[in-house]
């Protein structure tokens, strides 16, 4: 698909990220992606994260047996308004706002980076192009080596206002690399998923 005049948007959307599983009944399974010379196994593996930002409120129900994984996440109070407006992105970036807004109009707010996402994501001229790795982003992004799962969780983007409203309103789920959340969760092949995506909340 192609982008539009002002180019692609940042990658900051709500996201249902998942890879289907074989039903034990299939007579063939599909190749794995990940490992294209064996089958697909027999569970569903799925994730939700806020680690690049966020842009619509959502809610997953996972329905029929799954004892490993939580049965509901819920971020339908996920809000634009709450993104911050002053997020202390350190050194000489300094503060920043953290909304992202519609190409060419100012009081159009679209979605919400993530500290990292801020950082690394330039599209449509919001935001900078600093690498992972680098010095300005890799305390927000914990990108191993050089930054350490300890030393990112005692880092400045364990204590970030966005890590502060996305556990406060999407409890359990990543605010950032190694963040204490659900991460990526495994049902057996054939659970359902309900995921509900709402409308924008202002």
């Amino acid at each position: 698909e192609a982008c539009g005049a002002n180019g692609c948007a940042p990658p900051v959307d709500s996201k249902f990220e998942a890879t289907f599983g074989c039903l034990p009944t299939a007579e063939e399974c599909a190749r794995n992606p990940s490992a294209p010379k064996e089958p697909l196994g027999n569970v569903d593996w799925w994730d939700v994260s806020q680690v690049d930002g966020w842009t619509l409120p959502y809610k997953v129900e996972v329905l029929g047996k799954c004892d490993s994984a939580p049965h509901v996440i819920d971020c339908s109070e996920l809000a634009l308004s709450s993104c911050p407006n002053d997020e202390d992105l350190g050194g000489h970036i300094g503060k920043q706002s953290l909304r992202v807004h519609a190409p060419g109009n100012a009081s159009a707010v679209v979605g919400c980076y993530s500290p990292c996402g801020k950082l690394t994501f330039s599209q449509w001229g919001q935001g900078y192009t600093h690498t992972p790795e680098s010095y300005e982003a890799r305390d927000f992004c914990c990108p191993t080596p050089p930054i350490s799962p300890s030393k990112c969780s005692n880092g400045p983007v364990a204590h970030a206002q966005y890590t502060e409203v996305v556990h406060k309103l999407c409890p359990s789920v990543y605010a950032y690399a190694y963040d204490d959340g659900v991460g990526l969760a495994q049902c057996p092949a054939g659970a359902g998923y309900k995921v509900t995506f709402y409308c924008p909340k202002q």
